[in-house]
């Protein structure tokens, strides 16, 4: 029981001190560095897997970029729950992007 809150402890402050670290606003290479595993030049040319779907960005010196609460919430999403986190966001994926087809 001791030990378990002293995970529990140690965890939320590891949570706290990452969440620090990140900078206010993200760029998508940075994203993909927090990530990790993710490739940017894949997540540039797939805007369905970038935070947000690609949308909901702020430009910076011309490039994207996300807040900092778009970020964390995006480092959480995987492949299998792309599709429910995109309709969190109201936006349809799986008919355009995840089966193959372009938009036009």
């Amino acid at each position: 029981m001791i030990i378990s809150k002293t995970m529990e402890k140690i965890q939320c402050s590891l949570e706290k001190i990452a969440t620090q670290a990140i900078p206010e606003f993200c760029t998508l290479e940075v994203a993909c560095r927090l990530k990790g595993g993710s490739e940017y030049k894949n997540l540039y040319t797939r805007p369905w897997q970038q935070p947000y779907c690609g949308t909901r960005f702020e430009r910076i010196n011309g490039r994207k970029v996300w807040s900092k609460e778009q970020v964390l919430r995006w480092l959480k999403v995987t492949d299998s729950n792309l599709e429910e986190y995109a309709a969190s966001l109201g936006l349809d994926i799986s008919r355009n992007f995840l089966h193959g087809k372009n938009l036009k």
